[in-house]
Formats: C-alpha cells, sequence, structure tokens
C-alpha cells in the first residue's frame, strides 16, 4: 500500500523537526509556502498541520503561526532500548534454543545499567507508522535483530539513535554488527563431505518470508555460507550447485518445486541447507520421498536449533555460540549509548562444527 500525499509530507515534516533542521520554537513556514514547496493543496497541508498538532509536535499560537513544541532528540533520557526484528510474534524472542541465549545473555549485560528492551516486531507495524512509532516510544538506542530491509535501516538511522545489530552484518551503514562466523564452519563441513566422497553437493535455499506493514520480505541468502561452500567445492574442482527457491508469491508450492530435485537422474548425493527453515522443509521431502538420512542421501545445516531428521538422530550442523554473540551485542550497544568508540565495528563470532548421524561415507 502506498502513502497518501498527507502522510508522506509529515513523514517529511517530522524529519526535519528530528534533525533539527526546525529546533523547538521556531516556526513552520506558512501554510501557502509549504502547500507551493510540496506542489499540493492548502487542505492537504491544513490537513498534516492538523495531525502534528494532535501528535504534540507542533502547536499554533497567535501572531506567531504554527510552532515547533516537541524535539524528540531532546527529550529527556529514555532507559528503552527497541528491538525490531522481522517475525510477526512477540514472544518469538523468547525461543528457548534460538533465540533466547541470545537475548538472555543481552539483557544481562544491560540490565545492569538500568535499559530494558522493548520488542517492536515489524509485521506488526506498518511501514509509513515506523518512525512515529520509535519517536513515541522514545527509546535511547535501537538494536536491529535479523533486519535486512534497506527502508527499515534508512528510514531510522535518521533518527541518529544509538544503533547496533545482531546476525546481519550492517557495517556498510556504520552500524556496529554482531555475526557468527559461517563462512569458515561451511568450508569445513563442505570439505567434511567431500572427504566422506562426495561430489555432488547441492547448497539449497528456501527463503522464508516475513510480512512487514503489509509488504513481503524473504530472506535473503547467506552469502557468507555461501561463499565457503563455493571454495571448498572449486578448490576440489567440483561443480558448485546452488538452488535459491525464491519467488515473487510465497504461495507458491515449495515442497513441489524442491522435491524435483530428488528425482533427476544426477541426483545429489549430499545437501546443504543454509537455514532452520530449509532443513526443516528438506527432511520432509525426503521422508515423503520414501528416502532416508543418511542411508540415500546425507544432510548437514546450520545449528540454531538442533534439528532430528529420526527420533534421537540429529542433523550434522553448524553451531552458534549464541550467548557470546548476545554478551558482544551488549558491550556494543553500552559503548553507542556512552558515546565511547568502538575498535571493532564488526564482530564475527566464532561457530563449530557438530558431527552427528546424518552423513555417509561412500
Amino acid at each position: 500500500m502506498d502513502l497518501s500525499k498527507d502522510n508522506q509530507i509529515k513523514r517529511q515534516l517530522l524529519k526535519l523537526i528530528i534533525n533539527g533542521n526546525f529546533p523547538p520554537e521556531s516556526k513552520l513556514p506558512p501554510i501557502r509556502t509549504l502547500a507551493k514547496d510540496f506542489g499540493v493543496s492548502i487542505s492537504t497541508i491544513q490537513k498534516v498541520i492538523k495531525t502534528l498538532k494532535s501528535d504534540g509536535y507542533v502547536e499554533s499560537l497567535p501572531g506567531s503561526g504554527v510552532v515547533i513544541t516537541t524535539n524528540p532528540q531532546q527529550k529527556k533520557s529514555s532507559n528503552k532500548i527497541a528491538i525490531l526484528y522481522p517475525v510477526p510474534t512477540v514472544n518469538y524472542l523468547e525461543g528457548d534454543l534460538y533465540p533466547k541465549p541470545i537475548i538472555d545473555a543481552l539483557k544481562k549485560k544491560i540490565l545492569k545499567f538500568g535499559y530494558e528492551l522493548v520488542p517492536c516486531p515489524l509485521a506488526k507495524i506498518k511501514p509509513w507508522d515506523l518512525l512515529e512509532h520509535i519517536i513515541d516510544l522514545d527509546p535511547a538506542g535501537i538494536i536491529f535483530f535479523e533486519v535486512n530491509s534497506d527502508m527499515v535501516i534508512l528510514e531510522l538511522s535518521e533518527l541518529g539513535l544509538p544503533t547496533i545489530s545482531i546476525d546481519v552484518d550492517l557495517t556498510r551503514y556504520g552500524i556496529p554488527s554482531v555475526i557468527p562466523d559461517k563462512m569458515y564452519s561451511m568450508f569445513e563441513l563442505t570439505n567434511h563431505l567431500i572427504d566422506k566422497g562426495h561430489q555432488y553437493i547441492k547448497f539449497i535455499h528456501c527463503p522464508h518470508y516475513h510480512k512487514i506493514g503489509g509488504k513481503l520480505f524473504y530472506e535473503q541468502i547467506d552469502e557468507n555460507m555461501l561463499h565457503g561452500y563455493r571454495m571448498a567445492m572449486l578448490n576440489s574442482k567440483l561443480t558448485v550447485s546452488v538452488d535459491n527457491f525464491y519467488s515473487k508469491s510465497p504461495s507458491f508450492d515449495l515442497t513441489n518445486k524442491v522435491s524435483k530435485i530428488f528425482h533427476k537422474k544426477n541426483s545429489p548425493t549430499a545437501i546443504i541447507c543454509e537455514s532452520d527453515f530449509t532443513t526443516r522443509i528438506i527432511i520432509k521431502i525426503i521422508t515423503d520421498a520414501g528416502l532416508k538420512i543418511p542411508d540415500d542421501i546425507s544432510l548437514v545445516g546450520i545449528g540454531k536449533s538442533d534439528e532430528e531428521f529420526s527420533p534421537g538422530e540429529k542433523i550434522t550442523s553448524i553451531k552458534l555460540d549464541l550467548k557470546k554473540m548476545g554478551d558482544i551485542a551488549g558491550k556494543f550497544l553500552l559503548d553507542t549509548l556512552n558515546d565511547s568508540e568502538i575498535s571493532v565495528q564488526r564482530s564475527i563470532v566464532p561457530t563449530k562444527i557438530i558431527y552427528n548421524q546424518s552423513i555417509k561415507k561412500i
């Protein structure tokens, strides 16, 4: 859904107020001037001013016109930390295996200094309300958790609040980031499959869709993992085989699409799953096809959770040090809140491979 003209203008004026272009007690330009500048009718500007008044950002003073009353950057200090994430449920952050260990370690760090985390599931916030939602929350800082949306990042960067990212590298935006080292582990894991005699190893990504403010966003392929896989395959002079089952519509038959790889003449002997979501889909497809892991096909994945392909038998996977990620994220956040320099803008947290029963030697 596109923003109405008055909402677009309101957002632009809010940004000017936030960035100090219109400081407290300064006057907005006359309504006729604003209408001309924005290329809209006087009634549209009047509607915008009325909304800004009701939100408490401006007021009309006799003889002075419309005056700024609030500058979000000059509010009293807050103890709230807004943590934004794409999953729609508030209790997502309390997931036992993931991401609770990260969140628990993070909370432990910041609670000592009187800060509290406020969950902000992006799927429940309309994109045109996001800026105002965060302004109304009045947080001391922002945490992007698994957020890789340019729209969201650029929108909130204009607030100038201390910000960090967890699980996604946002250093390109100047945002301190804590990410797991999936590249080296994937390189080692792929080499392990090669050492076991596998030559046709397929890397699969099944995008998980998130609905953010009425728009659909899909999780992009993890380039670090993909790079680790490619390096190992090319070093052994093997063919790189990557399937990214992306579709513009999340309702397409993903299971049917993925299952076709098992019916080809040269089907893979081993599959690398790029995410938990992909792993669950592949396990179901293999099981439904009457195939067995690892007898018929070997399977490895990323270990945010310990996926089982049969009772008591787990997938060989890359294990993330979730507690350490939370500890470092807490330190990064406190450093940014205290305006102290962060010597390392990007922290790559080591991972390890957990070898289980899902790989067969051939």
